[in-house]
């Protein structure tokens, strides 16, 4: 059981002794009216209505007091009554507001569960883009070359892409913050373990000089692809993956590979 539909069921949990007492008080009120009902009987059994004729004065004074018993035992025992009742009333509002505050915090604790749940299948259903993929023709010579990237859906949900900038820099370090110029605007869409990125037949292309040839195979300057992508969830959450790599050279272009690079502030998967 999760800590959460605990949390709900030791709420509830909790009115069932506030339900059983509302009911007694029930009972209780219902108990009241019926010994007050009882006792008023009793009473006036006890203290019967005077015949209205008086054989002399002492017969008529005697039942003069036996009428003012009578209304006084009444009105005792309506004013018990009333006391009763009014005690009982106060209990009622009591355990009214126990009730109330009981069945808010379940209300609260179901919401609680009910959101947790929804995070829970958000976070399972949702997109993951990472860069897995870049590619250079050899840098080995000064020309135009084809630059190829794709960042590869690793989630269980569809991404939506709506935004991204990828830019390539030719220099010894990466600035210590990332400059995006501009973000392009898509709409593409990216199933689970679909791929976004440069068409193979359409690939981009840059210049890379004689000179900025040379310094990359020397070691002097490298070659650094760095970008970022905004992309939506099925529940239309905002999500962001930010990289960076540095092209690696080793004997042939064949073996030439990216590598993760950058400071944190390059990356980010949110």
């Amino acid at each position: 059981m999760s800590t959460s539909n605990g949390r709900i069921l030791t709420t509830a949990t909790g009115l069932v002794p506030v339900a059983l007492a509302a009911f007694a008080m029930v009972l209780a009120m219902w108990g009241v009216l019926a010994w007050g009902a009882w006792d008023l009987a009793v009473r006036e059994r006890t203290y019967p209505i005077p015949q209205p004729h008086c054989a002399n004065n002492s017969d008529c004074q005697d039942k003069a007091l036996q009428i003012q018993a009578r209304e006084a035992a009444v009105a005792e025992a309506a004013v018990e009554s009333a006391i009763l009742q009014g005690a009982l009333s106060f209990a009622g509002l009591i355990l009214v507001g126990l009730t109330a505050y009981y069945a808010h915090k379940a209300w609260r604790e179901a919401e609680k569960s009910v959101n947790t749940q929804e995070r829970a299948l958000a976070a399972a259903s949702r997109p993951y883009l990472v860069s897995d993929g870049t590619l250079l023709d050899d840098v080995r010579g000064a020309g135009t070359k084809a630059f190829r990237f794709k960042l590869t859906n690793f989630g269980a949900g569809p991404a939506f892409v709506r935004r991204f900038y990828v830019g390539i820099i030719i220099d010894a370090e990466l600035p210590a913050v990332p400059d995006y110029p501009h973000l392009w605007d898509v709409n593409f869409s990216v199933p689970p373990n679909g791929r976004f990125g440069s068409d193979d037949s359409r690939p981009t292309q840059i210049v890379i000089t004689a000179e900025q040839s040379q310094d990359i195979v020397n070691g002097i300057r490298r070659v650094f692809v760095y970008g970022i992508v905004e992309y939506d969830d099925i529940w239309r959450a905002n999500h962001r993956t930010r990289f960076a790599h540095a092209l690696r050279l080793y004997a042939t272009a064949a073996s030439d590979t990216f590598v993760v690079a950058g400071d944190p502030a390059y990356w980010e998967s949110t």
